[in-house]
């Protein structure tokens, strides 16, 4: 219900804090002091009781800086906040998202990093670790652009606690919220921890909403869900075919790196045939695919697994690819006698983190 401006300007008030205006802008401390201390008690009033206001600490005072216009003093102050480290989470937390420079929201923008959003959020961005302590509070926040922040922060340094953080803004009502929130908890798939957001998910396929039903379509294709492909597949056959059936096969094509459209049957007989195999074997046969995009995802993906992608290119003429392929191919046989003869304990790409077996 509120407006943009009123957020931006309200960006201090954590949700659980007093609505009461605070004391003084920014910078304007001493302006307080001095005229507090105009009503100090005559030699005719010494009743009147005088109140200082404790002047802002250093810290504080390098956390207002961040506010400047120019951004010389910008910078100036972030890299002493930088080497405070730690120390100044505190003080940044108090004054969480700080001055932001665009509207995440604005159709026209899209922000990817810390830095495009404003110099505090920059400065919690390069603290790692600890400034993620700062934003945790706010993943709940009634605005909209805190939880935009806090979630952004959440993407550039992925922590384990996000997949307990996290999983309710896989469920916001701002769709760019919940595109980062996935992104977020996309490396940690391969997480013990992690099931438990895949069968809420799978769960979800259940819903009486409709709404509901597709996001969790939706997000078992971008978590690489191969124990959800049944379920899938399923959704095909029932009642929300028609309503669903684009959704779902856009949820397989990238899980599975195969498309047979929006008919049961044919996905129906492909997993009677591929569900005993490892999904890096789903991937490099993915490589030949006469589709381009899916040939790509699967590039992608081993790539980033493998570590190399053995001169691969979506576009090169079929005999040039087999080359890759087998190469690929080699590689993953060679992963497979490492550990044994089974599929490897690690996830099967580091980039989307699919995993390793349907069973």
């Amino acid at each position: 219900e509120d407006g943009w401006e009123e957020i931006r300007y309200d960006a201090p008030v954590a949700p659980a804090a007093s609505t009461a205006p605070p004391l003084a802008a920014p910078g304007t401390q001493h302006l307080v002091v001095e005229a507090l201390g105009r009503l100090a008690p005559g030699p005719e009033d010494d009743e009147v009781e005088v109140i200082e206001a404790e002047p802002p600490s250093p810290v504080e005072l390098l956390v207002d800086a961040l506010e400047a216009l120019d951004q010389a003093s910008v910078q100036h102050a972030q890299r002493q906040l930088l080497r405070l480290g730690k120390d100044a989470v505190a003080a940044l937390a108090q004054r969480f998202p700080g001055r932001l420079r665009v509207d995440p929201f604005d159709p026209g923008e899209n922000v990817r990093r810390a830095d495009e959003l404003g110099p505090l959020i920059a400065v919690l961005e390069q603290l790692g670790t600890a400034g993620l302590e700062a934003a945790a509070p706010h993943l709940d926040s009634r605005y909209p652009a805190h939880r935009f922040a806090a979630v952004l922060l959440f993407a550039q340094n992925p922590d384990v606690r996000g997949i307990d953080l996290l999983r309710a803004r896989l469920h916001d009502t701002e769709p760019r919220i919940r595109a980062l929130a996935t992104e977020a908890l996309v490396p940690f798939v391969a997480h013990p921890r992690f099931e438990a957001v895949l069968t809420h998910l799978r769960e979800r396929l259940g819903s009486s909403l409709l709404d509901a039903r597709r996001r969790a379509v939706q997000l078992l294709g971008a978590f690489r869900d191969v124990g959800a492909v049944p379920l899938l597949i399923a959704v095909l056959e029932g009642r929300d075919k028609g309503e669903l059936g684009e959704d779902v096969r856009g949820a397989l094509r990238v899980t599975t790196l195969q498309d047979f459209g929006v008919r049961a049957r044919g996905w129906e007989r492909w997993w009677a045939r591929a569900r005993k195999k490892s999904r890096v074997d789903w991937l490099i046969e993915g490589l030949d695919n006469e589709d381009r995009e899916l040939r790509t995802i699967a590039a992608l993906e081993l790539t980033a697994l493998s570590g190399d992608d053995f001169g691969y290119r979506p576009d090169a003429d079929k005999r040039t690819r087999q080359k890759s392929t087998a190469a690929f191919a080699r590689w993953w046989l060679d992963e497979q006698r490492r550990y044994g003869g089974g599929p490897v304990t690690s996830s099967p790409t580091a980039s989307t983190g699919s995993r390793n077996s349907p069973d």
